[in-house]
């Protein structure tokens, strides 16, 4: 299985996994920023001095929970990643899946923090996604391009059931099925030769 993209899908779900490190989340009021959030910071939590800010009522800090949907999408690019390292066919169909999986958790994180920044400010922040959340999301979607390719070139297929004639033969008789093994028709009693 030589193929000139072999270590494409290593690098591409490198890349995935690197893009965590640069800024995911912009969090604006008024074009102003008051946010920045880099993937690593949505995996593991990060806790928000507010003491800057009016903007809800009071200053303090406030603990911002890890996200799923970012730990997932992480989780995928670790996996793919993983199983980056050998080529079959079942490692292939898993770098696919994972590929998609981890798109998945990022178009869904993208309406969640949306929608959770909206609620929490009463409509007063915007959300913008940095560079890293697209990076990361434009290699996700190149890792299972890449995948598809190397799997159709690679000589592969996905699982097809023999077909039943090829261990069978028919009675030129009766027509029943027998295995290509029988010297007489099971059906009739008829002698192949």
């Amino acid at each position: 299985m030589k193929n000139k993209f072999k270590g494409l899908s290593l690098a591409t779900y490198g890349i995935v996994l690197i893009c965590f490190l640069l800024p995911f989340v912009n969090v604006t009021c008024d074009n102003e920023q008051v946010g920045n959030f880099s993937g690593i910071k949505l995996l593991t939590g990060v806790t928000i001095d507010r003491s800057d800010s009016d903007l809800f009522g009071g200053s303090g800090k406030q603990k911002a929970e890890p996200e799923l949907l970012a730990i997932v999408a992480f989780c995928c690019g670790v996996v793919g990643l993983a199983f980056s390292f050998k080529d079959n066919k079942i490692n292939f169909i898993i770098r696919i899946l994972v590929g998609g999986f981890g798109t998945a958790m990022l178009a869904l994180l993208t309406s969640r923090i949306k929608e959770g920044v909206l609620k929490e400010s009463g409509g007063l922040l915007q959300v913008n996604f940095g560079i890293g959340y697209y990076l990361c999301l434009i290699f996700f979607l190149a890792a299972i391009g890449i995948n598809i390719y190397i799997f159709s070139q690679s000589g592969n297929s996905l699982p097809v059931r023999d077909n039943i004639a090829n261990d069978r033969k028919f009675c030129p008789k009766c027509g029943a099925k027998n295995r290509n093994d029988n010297e007489f028709c099971t059906g009739c009693g008829n002698r192949f030769g």
